[in-house]
């Protein structure tokens, strides 16, 4: 069997292009679909069906065929091939999947060597990530290599092909797989056929490969490391590999699997902060990625906003809380931001600010002072601030890595603070100088003071034992082991006698502080645990975690008293209040919530959003309602109280969001798909589908009748919002942008569609002829935002090259170019009068310039780098969203 050129396949639904090749099982073709994309047929030999030896096999053999399209079919991620269809062609079994134009990784290497660090580490933690989907569906991959990642071209995107020997899996459990396996990639445990299963296999795939893409060689087998053949560390081949890669790579690739990293989270988590994401290829340097560069600028909240605008909401992000002694303030740290909340009213207080980002909190005894964590490219520091006055006191320096985790002692005269730097620095408060230095053998991410303030207890993500410290003297006392997975979080008991950690293994443990005995194991969590607190008379425990409830348990007998159900998101972290009447929760559901300890009644929620990109923010044409995207949800604000309305939740993250003129259809861009909503019912009408990776950007036009959509795939498609059906699309193969599309937006007659790309350009196209009418050339960098003025004269461009660019839609030509912010240009938005343009930046600020002359009107500070921005119609309200999930709705006056 050999299909030619033309052959129509499933119908006429798929028309053979070419061979493309063929392996020891598969023979794959390049084939057009109905739309005319291109799309990968997959079928096996014909040898299978027609070789005497091999026809008793041949059910089997299909089976097994099918059975990978299911896993593909489960993966839904943009970084494992997508599969479009599933049938059989006569006797022969076939999937259709996604084209990827590109070379994999194994030929990337072979013909141009190793990768820079940097470069490989942006692939490993995409194919790391859809690892981690892969493993939450109960699957592993089996097979992971380079020649198994391929690059999309002109991109640095890295995708998951061949689930073939893939195969579900219970952790821990011992489980009969085939010993297929690919030399130097594959674990000794993959070599035996009736061995324990875990993610931990491709763990040391993952690490094999990235040893791989930075040395340009092929590991050493395992089984010849077993026979005491010694592997080279990464670093003895290629010099420039940082320590902190090399030590990852090689405990990834431990060949006892329980020394490993038992998930790849927690991998790449021993990785940290070497790997980036940048949007543009990262061969140049100059490039800056909108969704994780920190601003350098500082951008603290300030009093001097100008008087024309007043911010007179903030929907703050939620993250890690504190309560204070006084239990009338709850802390919750947010990104690049500390937001004080009311205990009693749930009011926002006040911010404090900062140019990067938090990782802990922490309040002083008297509730006088709160410390705050930054960590950016040059910095990495505490700040102490005044709780009262808002006001910073302090800035305490020393650190040379990552700061992790800060604790105050109950007396507030001790601050200790854990860092990637492998140290705990203890702080004089009062002075801002160091005490003592404790030097640890690994990174330090999480540290808790007893309550005498005597000792401290360490823990470390990468090992799954606590260390307990002798403040006085800075002397190790002793290491707890018991996890068999990492420590999330450690408290004391307020008589110092018992401390607590929660772990990924679901469990708690009660340990004796005096002995370093384990007391008992607390279970009934069902996924992972995040954080633990002691009430204040230490007879209770709190727990939250990944299974989205806080368990309360009685600590002299281990037994739960009582369980707290209501979020909808994993629990981030617990606090009890100083009386031990009151626990606070936070949740990546974007809520703190309050409860009666007593009762486990709930008291009060505090709805903010959860610390996430703020995704396309939009403001319905009567300036009523705000929508945003938020990872998987849209959530719905009402503008003039500040207050959630609802949320509409998508099956897949929302990159982008658009609502019609008339307020009545909300549409959201998810991974591959348009979902149509009823803003009235919040019912969803429908969903377009015809991307086959994100959808960046939607818009429509203002009669509502017709929608656009951009995608990372390089096209934009036009639909009917009437029918859902798509009308047309721009670009792609017949030509228009050459890398992905970050942006649209409508003409407001309807009759031109402008878009940016990555590939540095603007285009403008006729709506009713699909035909492109111009490309705009001037940006030196990605184009994140496009804009059109309400009279359709003048179009307006945003660019990772830090400026703006006012056009002449008629001919095409640049007007002028709006300088003043320092980092990437996010979004842009014309008033409805066209005479102001405003621009969000990764500098944290939103400036207001005038159309009509370029000079800038009016700055306004955001708390971190701005994602989103958003005008209402009548040009009265203003609305912005930060990295971090936060947003700030300011008046005009």
């Amino acid at each position: 069997m050999a299909w030619n050129s033309g052959q129509q396949l499933f119908g006429d639904r798929y028309i053979i292009e070419r061979k493309l090749g063929e392996g020891g099982v598969g023979i794959t073709y390049l084939a057009k679909n109905q739309r005319d994309e291109l799309r990968v047929i997959k079928t096996l030999l014909d040898k299978f069906f027609n070789d005497p030896k091999w026809i008793q096999h041949c059910n089997k053999l299909k089976q097994d065929f099918r059975d990978e399209a299911l896993r593909l079919a489960l993966c839904h991620h943009p970084h494992v091939v997508q599969i479009e269809n599933v049938f059989d062609e006569g006797n022969f079994p076939c999937m259709a999947m996604e084209y990827i134009e590109g070379q994999d990784l194994g030929q990337r290497i072979t013909e141009n060597g190793a990768l820079s660090e940097i470069e490989a580490l942006i692939y490993i933690q995409q194919i790391g990530d859809a690892l981690t989907l892969a493993h939450q569906k109960g699957l592993l991959h089996r097979d992971l290599k380079p020649s198994n990642i391929m690059m999309r071209a002109g991109k640095p995107e890295a995708v998951l092909i061949d689930f073939g020997i893939a195969r579900q899996f219970i952790s821990g459990a011992v489980l009969l797989h085939t010993e297929s396996l690919t030399p130097g990639y594959a674990p000794p445990e993959q070599y035996v056929s009736d061995a324990e299963r875990g993610e931990y296999i491709d763990v040391y795939a993952l690490a094999a490969t990235l040893y791989s893409l930075l040395t340009g060689q092929l590991p050493i087998p395992a089984p010849a490391r077993l026979q005491n053949f010694t592997m080279r560390s990464p670093k003895d081949l290629n010099s420039s590999v940082s320590d902190r890669v090399n030590e990852a790579i090689m405990k990834g690739m431990a060949l006892n699997y329980k020394f490993r990293p038992q998930s790849v989270q927690e991998w790449l988590d021993l990785l940290g902060a070497g790997i980036v994401a940048p949007t543009q290829p990262v061969t140049s340097s100059s490039n800056t990625s909108p969704s994780t560069t920190p601003p350098t600028q500082s951008v603290i909240s300030s009093p001097n906003t100008p008087s024309s605008w007043e911010c007179i909401h903030t929907i703050p992000g939620i993250g890690k809380i504190a309560f204070s002694p006084k239990e009338d303030i709850l802390a919750s740290a947010s990104g690049t931001v500390v937001h004080l909340f009311s205990s009693t009213t749930g009011e926002l207080i006040r911010s404090l600010g900062h140019s990067s980002g938090y990782g802990s909190v922490a309040i002083s005894g008297d509730g006088q002072t709160l410390a705050s964590i930054t960590n950016n490219s040059s910095d990495k520091t505490i700040e102490l601030w005044n709780v009262q006055t808002g006001r910073q006191i302090d800035t305490l320096i020393g650190h040379s890595d990552i700061i992790s985790s800060v604790a105050i002692s109950s007396d507030g005269q001790t601050l200790a603070s854990g860092s990637w730097d492998k140290t705990i620095k203890l702080w004089n408060m009062q002075t801002g100088r160091v005490i003592r230095i404790l030097s640890d053998s690994d990174r330090v991410d999480f540290v808790a003071f007893s309550s005498d303030g005597q000792m401290l207890a360490s823990a470390n993500v990468s090992r799954y034992d606590i260390k307990l410290w002798n403040v006085q003297t800075g002397r190790k006392i002793r290491t707890l082991t018991g996890h068999s997975q990492r420590v999330n979080s450690v408290a004391f008991s307020s008589d110092g006698q018992i401390l607590a950690s929660g772990s990924w293994d679901t469990t708690i443990k009660l340990w004796s502080v005096a002995t370093g005995r384990k007391i008992r194991t607390l279970t009934g969590h069902s996924a992972s645990i995040k954080s633990v607190a002691f009430s204040s008379d230490g007879q209770i425990l709190a727990s939250g975690g990944y299974d989205e409830i806080i368990k309360l348990w009685n600590v002299r007998t281990g037994r739960k008293i009582r369980t707290l159900t209501g979020h909808s998101d994993y629990v981030n972290s617990v606090a009890f209040s100083s009386d031990g009447q009151m626990l606070a929760s936070s949740s990546a559901d974007g809520t703190i919530k309050l409860w009666s300890v007593a009762t486990g009644r709930e008291i009060r929620t505090i709805t903010g959003n959860c610390a996430s990109p703020v995704k396309s923010i939009v403001i319905s044409s009567d300036g009523q309602m705000l929508a945003h995207g938020l990872n998987s949800t849209v959530n719905l604000w009402d503008m003039g109280t500040g207050r959630k309305i609802s949320t509409l939740i998508t099956s897949n993250y929302v990159y982008s969001v658009a609502i019609s003129s008339d307020a009545r259809i909300l549409a959201s861009g998810c991974v591959d798909n348009i979902r149509l909503w009823e803003i009235a019912t919040e019912r969803e009408i429908r969903t377009l589908t015809g991307h086959s990776i994100p959808v960046n950007s939607i818009a429509i036009s203002s009669d509502g009748q017709m929608l656009a959509s951009s995608s990372d795939d390089e096209i934009i498609k036009l639909w009917n919002v009437q029918t859902g059906r798509k009308i047309r699309t721009l670009g792609g193969w017949f030509g228009g942008h050459s890398a992905q599309v970050n942006s649209v937006a409508f003409s407001s007659d309807g009759q031109m569609l402008a878009s940016g790309s990555d590939d540095n350009t603007i285009k403008l196209w006729n709506v009713l002829t699909g035909k492109e009418i111009h490309t705009l050339t001037s940006h030196s960098d990605s184009v994140n935002s496009v804009a059109i003025s309400s009279d359709g004269q003048i179009l307006a461009s945003g660019s990772n090259d830090n400026t703006i660019k006012l056009w002449n839609v008629k001919t095409g030509r640049e007007i002028r170019t709006l300088t003043g912010h320092s980092q990437w240009i996010s979004s842009i938005i014309f008033s409805s009068n066209g005479q102001i343009l405003a621009s969000g930046s990764g500098d944290g600020t939103i400036k207001l310039w005038s159309v009509a002359t370029g000079e800038e009107i009016h700055s306004l500070n955001h708390f971190g780098a701005v994602s989103s921005v958003a005008f209402s119609s009548d040009g009265r309200w203003l609305a912005a969203g930060d990295y971090c999930g936060n947003i700030k709705i300011w008046r005009h006056r």
